[in-house]
């Protein structure tokens, strides 16, 4: 078994500023999947980059898999990180899109009564933003990560080929029935890509194929392609979108996911650009606050309809991006000068008494 060495950041750090960019893809094309005159150009460039952006989900929970269970978990030290690095950030962008979003809707009810009958209740429910749903989802995962670390190393690789081809019936039987992918309390089939993500830490021989990079893109341009033609033509039948093909537990999209989670494995171990680093450093702030730096940037009237879809997506992408980025980092300094001068002053306080 083979745990992460330090080569292996680099790659890393590469995909998950790939999959927080292909986050923004889909916000920002997925209106133009709304509109009812289709198939026209503006359908189905929303249609291409928001099948493009598809992978990202996946990725992320595949990395999380990747990082966090090949290696022992010390449960105490594990959450009490993730709740400095997750948690609490979390709960202050909640606090923070409430009053933005919801907060001018009530202007005569006061502080404690918005508190109570409004703002926690939306938490709890996770009704504050579409987005939030991915967080709640994997809150629970890291939840049973120590005890699934635990019980997959002493699994075979056999073992985990059996386990993900369980994972993938019952995924099927979920699709049957009808289960929601963006309902947190359905985390258990996301189980199946932290299990994916550990099986690449292990050493499968096809993982050394020197020519592995290639089936990796020629698997994400099937995927891809199986996912734009196959939502066009359910569409069509329907006479209305329809994201069958959209869902995480697609096989299209599943493909997609491994294939660019290899091909990034393989090739993209190089030290990243500088921007690459600052962008991964912040993207989780930058995955919580992009829906609202969206939602200012629409009122601009800066959004995928600028111009032309081809240049409003990809440019309204890139805007939100790093505004989203420069807020995080705003907020990490004003932090930091906040906390190390109050730290400061107490040390002060302390020498002279």
């Amino acid at each position: 078994m083979n745990y992460m060495r330090e080569k292996d950041i680099s790659w890393i750090v590469n995909l998950r500023c790939f999959a927080t960019i292909c986050v923004i893809i889909i916000h920002v094309s997925f209106p133009l999947l709304s509109l009812t005159d289709f198939p026209n150009y503006y359908w189905w460039s929303g249609n291409l980059f928001d099948s493009f952006g598809r992978c990202s989900v996946p990725v992320f929970v595949m990395l999380t898999g990747y990082l966090f269970l090949p290696k022992p978990l010390i449960i105490n030290n594990f959450f009490a990180n993730r709740v400095k690095k997750l948690l609490l950030p979390f709960i202050c962008w909640n606090f923070i899109y409430i009053l933005i979003l919801y907060r001018w809707g009530y202007p005569e009810t006061n502080a404690f009564q918005f508190l109570i009958n409004i703002a926690i209740p939306k938490m709890i429910l996770g009704k504050v933003s579409y987005h939030f749903w991915y967080i709640y989802m994997l809150i629970l995962l890291y939840l049973i990560l120590p005890l699934l670390g635990s019980i997959l190393k002493g699994i075979s690789n056999n073992g985990l080929l059996l386990l993900l081809l369980i994972w993938g019936i019952s995924v099927g039987f979920g699709k049957f029935i009808g289960f929601s992918e963006l309902d947190p309390r359905n985390f258990a089939f996301y189980i199946g890509y932290l299990i994916v993500g550990y099986s690449f830490s292990r050493n499968f021989s096809f993982l050394q194929h020197k020519k592995l990079h290639v089936f990796a893109i020629i698997g994400f341009l099937i995927g891809l392609s199986v996912t734009v033609i196959g939502t066009y033509k359910i569409s069509t039948i329907e006479s209305r979108f329809n994201g069958f093909f959209y869902g995480y537990f697609s096989p299209n999209v599943f493909v997609m996911a491994v294939s660019v989670f290899l091909f990034f494995k393989c090739k993209l171990d190089k030290k990243p650009h500088w921007i690459i680093e600052i962008l991964d450093r912040y993207s989780y702030g930058i995955y919580l606050v992009h829906v609202l730096v969206l939602y200012y940037l629409r009122r601009l009237d800066l959004n995928c309809n600028l111009l032309s879809p081809i240049i409003g997506i990809p440019l309204t992408t890139i805007v939100c991006l790093f505004i989203s980025c420069f807020i995080n980092i705003f907020l990490a300094k004003l932090g930091h000068y906040l906390f190390s001068n109050n730290a400061e002053s107490k040390m002060k306080i302390v020498k002279r008494m």
